[in-house]
Formats: C-alpha cells, structure tokens, sequence
C-alpha cells in the first residue's frame, strides 16, 4: 500500500511542477524531480501496459508531463517531506535546516547519483485473478467413483435427518396425554372405525 501512495504523491509533483512551469512563463532548460522510492522510480522507466492497472493510470499521467530522466532519487535522510510526514513536532521544524533551506547538494552542480533498476519490482497491492478450470478429460476414475460415493452418503444423512430429526422436532405435546386402563364402574365410549361419523352401532 505505501508504493501506491508514494506514487500518488509523484503524480501530485509531476502536475504542481506542470502548472508551475506553465504561470511561470519561462524557458526552464531542465526540471528535476526527486523521490525517495525506488518503486516508484523504476515504475516511471517502465511502459505503462506493463503495469497493473491502478499503478498503470498514475504512470502514465506522469510520463505525459515528464520524462523519466528527471526523475532522480532522493535518500530518505535528504528529503525535507519526511519530516512532516512522520510527524515532526513544530518546534523542532522551526529550527530544521533541512526543511528551510533543502538537502545540501541542491546547492551544488553534483547530484547523487545512484543507479535506477529497470526491472522494477512487482506492484504489491492485491491483484485479481481468476482459477484454471481443471481439465476433465484425463480426470481418474477412482476420483470421480470417490466423489459419487460423498454425495450418496451426504444425501443418506441428510434424508436421516430430515426425516428423523425434524419430524420429532414438529410433534406437538399437547395432542398427547397419559392413558389409564379402564376399571369397573369407569363409563367407556367404544367407537368403530369402519363406521361413518355421528352414526351408532348395535
């Protein structure tokens, strides 16, 4: 995640130094821009089709007001930035030198140089891709019999279940109710099942 957010704030610089040079109205020779991230450095020498898309956007939104060549590296003892990024306490910016006047070189015709690898390293934010459909036709039939074999035993335990288990959760207590056995002088209501409702026997 940070890569892309140093990238965000190269994109930033590339455009203030784009307007910048654009209400100046000058003839400026050459512009140099600074980085402290190798990511992002070696990401702007690459063609931006190479890249995945978040970083390909920003990349090239870059390279259409710069070129890679003025973009040079900065080392993070040198760069003014991370004071305020990291959280300088006011007090002691107020007497950073760093942050008033820049890195010392700035003053001088020899910039750092230190080599830029062209093999930049892979985008680290997540990616989307998709799984390879297996190919069926070599498949082992010992697997598929395995297969078949899972989904008849989930099928006999879930049938089990279903018909077991819930069938005793749905019965209703109510409708049931202790029987005593009949004693002499008890009074009974005998009732013939093969007879229709509300029709006596004899």
């Amino acid at each position: 995640m940070i890569p892309r957010l140093e990238l965000c704030a190269a994109v930033l610089l590339a455009k203030s130094v784009h307007r910048v040079k654009q209400a100046l109205k000058l003839n400026v020779t050459n512009t140099f821009l600074w980085s402290d991230s190798m990511i992002v450095l070696s990401w702007i020498r690459k063609e931006s089709y190479q890249l995945k898309t978040f970083v390909a956007n920003r990349i090239a939104t870059i390279q259409e007001m710069t070129s890679s060549e003025q973009w040079r590296y900065v080392a993070t003892e040198d760069n003014p930035a991370d004071f305020v990024s990291r959280g300088m306490d006011s007090l002691k910016l107020k007497t950073c030198e760093l942050w008033w006047n820049g890195p010392i070189f700035l003053m001088s015709n020899q910039y750092p140089q230190r080599q830029i690898p062209v093999a930049v390293i892979k985008d680290p934010g997540r990616s989307i891709t998709s799984i390879v459909e297996p190919d069926l036709t070599n498949l082992n039939e010992n697997r598929l019999d395995n297969w078949q074999k899972i989904t008849k035993i989930i099928q006999l335990i879930w049938k089990r279940w279903s018909v077991d288990y819930l069938n005793n959760l749905q019965q209703r207590n109510k409708w049931h109710f202790e029987k005593k056995n009949a004693k002499i002088g008890d009074i009974v209501i005998i009732k013939e099942d093969n007879l229709p409702s509300c029709v006596n026997g004899h």
